[in-house]
């Protein structure tokens, strides 16, 4: 059996971590279905959340931290 290593263990792809506590000076809805994705050293790179928009649609939010120049957003169409 080997241990491969997964895109996470390699640094390809930032692993989801799932807001799971309050954070100060936030009201509840921004509290919820928020994800960040953090670099290597711990640093958060983006905060990513889905919402519905008034027309039933959905707006996905991407904010960026740090750097926004190294921050990309591309949409694939299904």
């Amino acid at each position: 059996m080997t241990n491969r290593l997964t895109p996470y263990d390699t640094g390809e792809r930032l692993e989801p971590k799932l807001w799971t506590a309050p954070v100060r000076g936030t009201t509840v809805v921004d509290r919820f279905g928020k994800v960040d994705y953090d670099d290597e050293c711990g640093n958060t790179v983006v905060v990513v959340h889905v919402e519905r928009t008034d027309c039933g649609g959905y707006l996905v939010r991407v904010e960026p931290f740090g750097d926004t120049n190294n921050v990309a957003v591309i949409v694939h169409p299904h």
